[in-house]
C-alpha cells in the first residue's frame, strides 16, 4: 500500500493575543506523490510546524481540503495516523524506558508479539546495537534521535512527518541522522515530509518548498 496526498485551498488561523486573527495558512495547495521526500523551509513563526500538523492530522484545519489516498480509496484522518511516522526535535522520548523499549512500545500497544525484536532490528540499523539496553538519559541526543527514528520507522509507516528533526544536533551529528532517516524511509517507501530551516538540508529531498505569506513556493 502506497500513499499520496492532495492538498486544495487550505486555510489556518490563529487568534492573538489582541484579539485579531493571523492567517498562518492561506488557500495553500500540494501536491506529495507516494514515496516522495519533500522539505518545507521558511521564516521562524511562518507556519511550518502548524502546516505539518494539519497535514499529518494532528491539528483540524479550518477550512480547504486534505486527501490522503490509497489507490482508489480516500484515508479519513485516524486510518492516515495508523499509517504515519514522527519524528520531532525533541525526540519525545521516555526517560524510565530504555532504547529498546522506547522503539517496542508502539508495536506492543498495536498487539504485535514481534515488537522487542523488530525494535532490536531497527535499532541495530541506526547504529545502536551495543546501546540496547541503555536508560535513554544516558545517550547522546545524536544517538537519542536516532532512537526516535527506530521508533517512527519500525512500524513501516507510508508517510514519516519530520519536524526540525536535527535541529538539536552539532553539524556531523546532524548529517549523519539524516543519512540514517533518509535511508531507512528510502528502503521502507515512505513519503516524508520534512520541516526544516537548513537549506542544504533541504536540498537532499526530491522538493523544496518555500512557506511564506501561507502559501508554499517550489525553491529554486
Amino acid at each position: 500500500m502506497a500513499l499520496s496526498l492532495e492538498v486544495s485551498g487550505l486555510k489556518h488561523s490563529i487568534n492573538l493575543h489582541n484579539g485579531t486573527r493571523l492567517a498562518l495558512i492561506d488557500a495553500l495547495d500540494l501536491h506529495l506523490e507516494a514515496g516522495e521526500h519533500i522539505a518545507i523551509v521558511g521564516a521562524s513563526g511562518c507556519g511550518k510546524s502548524t502546516l505539518l500538523s494539519l497535514l499529518a492530522g494532528l491539528t483540524p484545519y479550518q477550512s480547504g481540503q486534505v486527501y490522503y489516498r490509497c489507490d482508489d480509496q480516500t484515508l479519513n484522518p485516524a486510518e492516515v495516523l495508523v499509517h504515519s511516522g514522527f519524528v520531532f526535535q525533541q525526540f519525545h522520548l521516555l526517560p524510565e524506558l530504555n532504547a529498546v523499549e522506547n522503539v517496542a512500545l508502539p508495536l506492543q500497544l498495536r498487539g504485535n508479539r514481534d515488537a522487542q525484536q523488530q525494535a532490536i532490528d531497527w535499532l541495530t540499523r541506526m547504529g545502536l546495537a551495543q546501546r540496547l539496553t541503555d536508560n535513554i538519559t544516558q545517550l547522546s541526543g545524536g544517538e537519542q534521535q536516532r532512537v526516535a527514528i527506530a521508533r517512527a520507522l519500525c512500524a513501516h509507516p507510508k508517510i514519516l512527518f519530520a519536524d526540525e528533526p536535527t535541529g538539536n544536533l552539532d553539524e556531523k551529528t546532524a548529517e549523519q541522522v539524516m543519512d540514517l532517516m533518509l535511508s531507512g524511509a528510502r528502503k521502507s517507501g515512505a513519503a516524508l515530509v520534512l520541516v526544516t530551516h537548513d537549506m542544504a538540508l533541504a536540498r537532499r529531498m526530491d522538493k523544496a518548498y518555500r512557506l511564506s505569506h501561507g502559501r508554499l513556493s517550489l525553491c529554486h
